[in-house]
């Protein structure tokens, strides 16, 4: 195991929540630990700044293959559906993945 993995398992395992993936294609949903991120994102519309909430988890790769738009986070009894492409980290060792409230 090189540096970067062991630096994101130790920061998963301190500061990872539970969660259930659940694929869209109907594949078996998988237990995961995901690092959740809510921050406001400034959308412009026109001269208009708009602040939306985001959800965005960061998902180790070594949990997941290939997340999918369409595909169901499971939080705190809360599910989040995948929107967009996810998109990997430099080392791609995690993939960040935007999500809405469903």
């Amino acid at each position: 195991m090189n540096p970067f993995e062991m630096a994101v398992d130790a920061v998963f395992a301190s500061f990872g929540v539970a969660a259930t993936y659940t694929p869209a294609n109907g594949d078996p949903a998988t237990e995961i630990t995901v690092l959740a991120k809510r921050p406001d994102e400034v959308v412009g519309f026109g001269e208009t700044r708009i602040a939306a909430e985001i959800s965005l988890f960061e998902i180790r790769a070594s949990d997941i293959a290939n997340p999918q738009g369409g595909d169901v986070i499971t939080l705190n009894s809360i599910d989040y559906t995948v929107q967009g492409a996810p998109t990997r980290g430099t080392e791609r060792l995690v993939w960040v993945v935007d999500a809405f409230v469903s």
